[in-house]
C-alpha cells in the first residue's frame, strides 16, 4: 500500500511575540504567545527546500521520481517553484515536478495525489512539500493568527511505509471567506462568525464525517486528529460535530507556531508522526474552498525510521524579535509614500550559466593553490 516513508519539517527560528506586536519589550524567555515568522532571507521556497532536505535524510535522492509543491504564497507568479526546489535538493533531471496553489487544502491534496500516483504505479517515490508565508496586513487580526512553516513527506510503497493511506474524502465548496485576489498584497477575510459558521465548521465536519464513515470504528478508532482550524474554539466545534474527543486532537500549536496556511495540517501530521506508535490511526483534515480528509495507519516501520528534524526540533530553537519595527523592516512592510522600483535582478544569462552551482547550493574545490 502507498503511504509515507519519511517526513521532515521546517519552522523559522524567529519568533514574533504578541506582546512585541503590541509595543512591549521582548524577553529572551518565552513569556507569552508568539508566532513563527520567516525572516528577510526566507520565503516559501527556501523553507520548502529545508523541509525537503530533512525528509530526505538517509534516503537516496536519485530514487525520487516526482516532486509536488503546495503553497498559497509562491514567490513567482509565472515560474515553477517545484522545479527550483528540485534543483536545490539535487534531484534527478528527469524528475516530474508540479506546483499546487490557490487553496489552503493544497497540501493535503498534494499528499493524496502522491499516494494515488504511487498506488497507480506512475511513480515509485514522490516528495510532497507544503510551505506558506502568508502575507497579512500589519496590525490586523490575521497578522496575529498567521505563522510560517513547511512540512515534507516522502511517499512510497516498496519500502514498507511508516504510515499507509487507508481512505480519503473530499468536499468542494464555493465560498468567499478568506481570499487574496490578483494584485492584492495581503490576505483578506470576511466577518469571523460567517467564516466559521457558514464555511469552516460545516464543510470540514462534512469531509471528516464522510471519511469516518469509510473506516471501521469511526471516530472512536482515531488516535490522533490533525485538523486545520482558525482558532481553538472553532477546532473544538468541529471535533464535537464529528464525535472526536479533545484528547484525540493533535496540539494545533496556537501561540507557538501559528496558522501556517496550506502547511498547517501537514505540519500537525509531521508532529503526530514524531510521537506515534505502530498501529495508530491518524486523521488529517484540511480546509479551503471545501475540505480534504485523509486517514493513515502507522506501521511497525515507524520505530525503525531514524531521528527526524521535525516540528518539535524546530520549535525548541527560537530567536525572539526585539521590536515590531524590526519585523516590519525585515518583511518590507513599512509604509512609504512611493513604492521602491523593482530590481530586474541577476542577468538571465549569468543565472543560466551558473544555475547548477547556485540552484543546487554546491561549491568548488581548488586542487592546487599557488600563492595566497
Amino acid at each position: 500500500m502507498a503511504g509515507i516513508v519519511s517526513y521532515g519539517a521546517y519552522v523559522p527560528p524567529t519568533r514574533l511575540g504578541f506582546g512585541v506586536m503590541a509595543g512591549k519589550p521582548a524577553s529572551g524567555e518565552t513569556s507569552g504567545p508568539e508566532r513563527a515568522v520567516a525572516w528577510f532571507d526566507e520565503d516559501a521556497i527556501t523553507m520548502a527546500v529545508a523541509a525537503g532536505a530533512n525528509a530526505l535524510r538517509g534516503f537516496d535522492r536519485a530514487g525520487v521520481d516526482a516532486l509536488l509543491f503546495a503553497s498559497t504564497s509562491h514567490p513567482f507568479r509565472e515560474k515553477q517553484s517545484a522545479a527550483l526546489i528540485a534543483k536545490a535538493l539535487d534531484l534527478r533531471r528527469d524528475v516530474a515536478t508540479a506546483d499546487l496553489a490557490g487553496s489552503l487544502r493544497a497540501g493535503a491534496g498534494a499528499l493524496r495525489a502522491a499516494c494515488d500516483a504511487v498506488a497507480a504505479g506512475s511513480a515509485r517515490r514522490v516528495l510532497v512539500v507544503a510551505s506558506d508565508v502568508r502575507p497579512a496586513a500589519p496590525g490586523s487580526a490575521l497578522e496575529r493568527a498567521f505563522g510560517d512553516g513547511a512540512a515534507a513527506f516522502l511517499v512510497g510503497a516498496d519500502d514498507d511505509p511508516i504510515a499507509t493511506l487507508e481512505a480519503s474524502h473530499a468536499v468542494a465548496d464555493e465560498i468567499v471567506d478568506v481570499w487574496r485576489a490578483d494584485g492584492d498584497r495581503f490576505v483578506h477575510a470576511w466577518e469571523d462568525r460567517f467564516v466559521v459558521q457558514e464555511g469552516y465548521t460545516p464543510v470540514l465536519a462534512e469531509a471528516l464525517r464522510g471519511l469516518l464513515a469509510k473506516l471501521d470504528g469511526g471516530a472512536a478508532g482515531v488516535a490522533r486528529a490533525c485538523l486545520y482550524a482558525p482558532d481553538e474554539r472553532s477546532l473544538a466545534g468541529v471535533a464535537r460535530a464529528c464525535g472526536l474527543r479533545r484528547e484525540q486532537l493533535q496540539d494545533p500549536l496556537f501561540g507557538r507556531l501559528g496558522n501556517a496556511g496550506c502547511a498547517f495540517a501537514p505540519l500537525l501530521l509531521a508532529a503526530a508522526l514524531e510521537a506515534a506508535r505502530p498501529g495508530e490511526r491518524i486523521v488529517v483534515g484540511a480546509y479551503g474552498d471545501g475540505a480534504e480528509a485523509l486517514a493513515l495507519r502507522t506501521t511497525a516501520q515507524i520505530e525503525k525510521l531514524g531521528p527526524r528534524r521535525g516540528v518539535a526540533w524546530h520549535l525548541a530553537r527560537r530567536r525572539p524579535v526585539r521590536s515590531y519595527d524590526r519585523f516590519l523592516r525585515a518583511r518590507d512592510l513599512e509604509a512609504r509614500g512611493y513604492e521602491p522600483a523593482r530590481d530586474a535582478g541577476l542577468s538571465a544569462t549569468l543565472h543560466f550559466r551558473e544555475r547548477h552551482e547556485d540552484g543546487s547550493v554546491t561549491g568548488q574545490r581548488r586542487r592546487a593553490c599557488r600563492g595566497p
